[in-house]
């Protein structure tokens, strides 16, 4: 039989390509080729070697295959599927060796196998989705047998495969008997075909461990649409529980904060619209909530002020004013007011404005100015802080109120200059107040720092007053009032903005403030950094182990020991969970970085001692370096992650520079 002369009597018609290859001085040769593989491949292949034809992968991988047809002298059968990559089709070729004469063939048939490509890769997927997924899967027969869970459910539940499989669902330990009845009633819907919407409810570990879980049904139906079984998803919602308890403790410590507060504090949305004031609001002005609530803030402070404070509060800023407003008896009230923006998540979602009322302070300003007799007649009684300065800066009277900060000092004050017993790093800006008004005839606000006797700290915030004599400055009257405790209200408001409240250490919102100075910085100098992005390996499972509690104690020890692993000019920040990120600055080079890693890798992989346990929590990170990573915040950010990722999927507990 003379095989090259029949080839296009048997294969020229035949849907699947065809093609009759020679081994001959040990090279393939491209012999006939039917008019299928000729149209779909679109080569001129007759005549020539494979290797000249091919690709040089394609060429290895087919050589292989047809030198074991011609060694074997059997058929061999390879597939090609393409998996996941949408353009390119899926084959099945079987090689047939036939020898004729003293010629050696291989008979290659192609065929498409499309649809088993399709099949494959829903296989794929779905044993992919189930096995990768954090959510505990389990699937059940519709007589209620178990078919598969997933490590997930193992890690979550305690129960392994081995333990599970073949057994009654309805029959395991994970459902507490209180709910047995509810989960029958579930299961018989399901079977039906019908939808069973997702539950919030309560699974049982295998230590006995009631656990809060958003649990989710899906029937999985058969080719023709019936009820084949039914798949649950578990959600562990335990900490949502935990955060909602956690809120409420919150909530109420700002109700107490809020509501006891002595000052007058209202809360604006961010169209300036008062949501919310506390009682001293209606104390203080005489209105009623039901007349404050819902007005704008301008129907308070008018539109006296050179600036509008509520707009620069909305970029985040804080700002402290004086302003008047009318009392509901038609008196007038001065306040001194500070706007502080309400930061959630990032974002400013208000403003707080606090109001002092300093309304007596400024009838005793008016007073002083009458009378210099009934001025000291006052002041002797008065707890504000208030001194008579001549113009060259020397102090003439000073209020007892005094002695409470400066003691014995107090005695040396007259002729001191003003400046006397104020924080060395406030004294410039009491000094150039001085000098703007002796020049302007303008009243300064200014707020500064005294030490008290005990070398603490005493914030004071001073009005400056020119007093004439015959057109003619003679005297500076700066009256203060010590504004400790809301210079600490605002320091606490801002820090609680830009910090996590577990650790201290800086937030998002913080961090990326950082990073963007940071990244401005090294494009002028022409330098680098990095971002460490890592999370504490299995942090779910020590929670699910020694409790919540000692998790969070966890992580305050591992952030402690992130911040000691590196610089003080460096940024160790907590984004949220056992989530952290640290900012290297001024980076040398890449050996650099790796220094850093390796330190922390080999610090965090020392074990913890909590409450009497000795708990080993390791920690995966990844690397992102400017500029080789990227220029931008996001792309620094996005980097690490991805690094981060391959470091787990590799086997966590390492460090991992993007690539």
């Amino acid at each position: 039989m003379k095989i090259e002369e029949h080839f296009m009597f048997f294969f020229e018609h035949m849907m699947d390509m065809v093609f009759l290859v020679e081994y001959k001085g040990n090279q393939l040769w491209y012999t006939k080729v039917n008019r299928s593989a000729q149209e779909r491949l679109g080569i001129d292949m007759v005549g020539k070697k494979l290797v000249e034809v091919l690709p040089p992968s394609t060429f290895e991988f087919l050589n292989t295959h047809y030198l074991t047809c011609i060694k074997s002298q059997h058929s061999v059968t390879y597939s090609d599927l393409n998996l996941f990559v949408p353009d390119m089709p899926a084959s099945e070729t079987t090689l047939t060796p036939v020898n004729d004469g003293d010629k050696t063939y291989i008979l290659a048939i192609t065929k498409n196998v499309n649809e088993r490509k399709t099949k494959d890769e829903d296989y794929l997927f779905l044993h992919s989705l189930v096995a990768n997924t954090v959510d505990a899967m389990l699937v059940i027969d519709c007589n209620g047998k178990v078919l598969k869970v997933n490590e997930a459910f193992t890690t979550q539940f305690g129960w392994s495969e081995a333990e599970t499989l073949g057994q009654d669902w309805h029959q395991l330990n994970f459902i507490p008997k209180k709910l047995k009845i509810q989960t029958g009633d579930s299961f018989l819907t399901l079977k039906q075909g019908n939808i069973v919407p997702t539950q919030e409810t309560i699974r049982v570990t295998k230590e006995g461990i009631e656990i809060h879980t958003s649990v989710s049904y899906s029937p999985i139906l058969d080719e023709q649409q019936n009820v084949a079984a039914i798949s649950m998803i578990y959600r562990n919602i335990q900490h949502l529980r935990e955060l909602e308890q956690n809120l409420e403790k919150s909530k109420e410590a700002y109700k107490s904060l809020f509501s006891y507060q002595k000052n007058a504090i209202f809360i604006l949305n961010n169209a300036g619209i008062v949501e919310k004031i506390n009682e001293a609001c209606v104390a203080i002005t005489g209105y009623t909530k039901e007349q404050i609530i819902g007005l704008n803030y301008i129907d308070f402070v008018g539109d006296q002020l050179p600036i509008d404070p509520f707009e620069q509060s909305l970029q985040g800023q804080i700002n402290s004013f004086e302003t008047m407003i009318h009392h509901a008896n038609s008196s007038k009230l001065f306040f001194n007011v500070s706007y502080v923006p309400i930061i959630v998540c990032g974002e400013v979602t208000g403003v707080y404005v606090i109001a002092q009322d300093i309304t007596e302070q400024k009838k005793m300003e008016r007073a002083l100015k009458a009378s210099e007799e009934k001025f000291r007649l006052i002041t002797e009684h008065s707890s504000d802080l208030i001194k008579v300065v001549k113009v060259d800066g020397t102090i003439s009277y000073a209020s007892p109120s005094y002695r409470n900060i400066l003691g014995k000092d107090y005695e040396n004050l007259l002729g001191e200059t003003f400046l006397y017993g104020l924080d060395e790093k406030d004294k410039p800006i009491l000094q150039d107040a001085f000098n703007k008004l002796c020049e302007t005839d303008e009243q300064i606000v200014r707020e500064y720092r005294y030490k008290n006797t005990a070398k603490s700290e005493v914030w004071v915030e001073v009005h400056g007053t020119p007093i004439h004599r015959e057109g003619e400055l003679a005297n500076i009257i700066l009256t203060g009032r010590i504004i400790s405790e809301r210079k600490q209200l605002q320091k606490q408001l801002t820090f609680q903005a830009y910090h996590d409240s577990l650790t201290s250490l800086p937030n998002r919102r913080l961090l990326e403030q950082e990073l963007e100075r940071t990244i401005a910085t090294a494009k002028e100098e022409n330098g680098k950094l990095a971002l460490l992005f890592l999370d504490c390996d299995n942090f779910k499972q020590i929670n699910d182990t020694y409790g919540h509690e000692i998790g969070d104690q966890l992580l305050v020890a591992l952030s402690k020991r992130l911040e000691y692993c590196v610089r003080g000019q460096d940024m160790v920040a907590r984004l949220g969970g056992d989530e952290f990120v640290i900012l290297v600055k001024t980076l040398k080079d890449t050996d650099h970085i790796k220094m850093v890693a390796n330190r922390i890798h080999d610090s965090l992989q020392k074990t913890y001692l909590i409450e009497g346990h000795k708990i080993h929590a390791t920690s995966s990170i990844g690397i992102s370096l400017y500029p080789q990573n990227g220029s931008t915040t996001k792309e620094l950010f996005r980097k690490a992650d991805q690094a981060l990722y391959t470091v787990k999927k590799s086997g966590r507990n390492n460090y991992q520079l993007y690539k």
